[in-house]
């Protein structure tokens, strides 16, 4: 239901969504600078949210240059762990 949610707000068909194992899912948005994915993100968070009535931690990266796919992936994997850790100060 949850992937389901998020696919359906991502509309234009230059984004894409799927599990990435367990409870974390990735999504792939082509031609997106930092406000557009920002954007995205909170559109996300407030539509499950709504939803789901679930509370949701959104990491990100920005794919560029030099950039290796693991150092892709930890960095989203570093901003999902500072976004978690952000949630749990705000209790």
């Amino acid at each position: 239901m949850i992937i389901t949610t998020i696919a359906l707000r991502l509309s234009d068909g230059k984004q894409a969504a799927g599990t990435d194992g367990g409870d974390e899912f990735a999504i792939i948005l082509i031609d997106a600078d930092s406000d557009i994915t920002q954007a995205i993100r909170k559109r996300i968070e407030i539509s499950i949210r709504e939803e789901c009535n679930l509370g949701v931690s959104v990491g990100y990266a920005q794919f560029s240059d030099g950039l290796s796919s693991d150092g892709f992936l930890t960095e989203a994997d570093n901003r999902l762990y500072e976004a978690k850790a952000k949630k749990k100060e705000e209790k």
